[in-house]
């Protein structure tokens, strides 16, 4: 059974010389990080050519989607397709999709507070 351990906003919790060692320990264990931002250029390299998945939505910003170029299991092409998605889609690719990309559409959920605010861990 695969193991995700996701982190939002690590970057304002991991420090540089933490990266290298957990990118590999965790994919020699057999995890798989999943990184959430709205930043992706505060991220390090190494997280965007580990990355074995990619979800991502609207980026519009040429210097985010650059980064997010290093993923090896996107064409530049397709990555571009998310800079024109609608509201509540996005592209998903990687070993999730058997590294065929597909545009999906999220549905809200009722009730549910969605609003991606970000604070910094204390």
């Amino acid at each position: 059974m695969p193991l995700c351990v996701f982190a939002e906003e690590a970057q304002l919790y991991a420090t540089p010389s933490m990266w290298d060692d957990v990118l590999t320990r965790m994919r020699h264990y057999g995890i798989f990080p999943t990184f959430i931002t709205n930043d992706p250029r505060s991220l390090p390299e190494e997280v965007f050519s580990l990355c074995d998945n990619l979800i991502a939505f609207k980026l519009q910003n040429s210097e985010d989607l650059k980064q997010v170029s290093r993923v090896k299991m996107v064409d530049p092409e397709t990555l571009q397709l998310i800079r024109s998605a609608e509201n509540y889609c996005c592209l998903v690719t990687g070993s999730l999709t058997n590294d065929f990309p597909l545009l999906i559409r999220i549905t809200p959920e009722g009730g549910v507070r969605m609003g991606g605010e970000t604070r910094e861990l204390a």
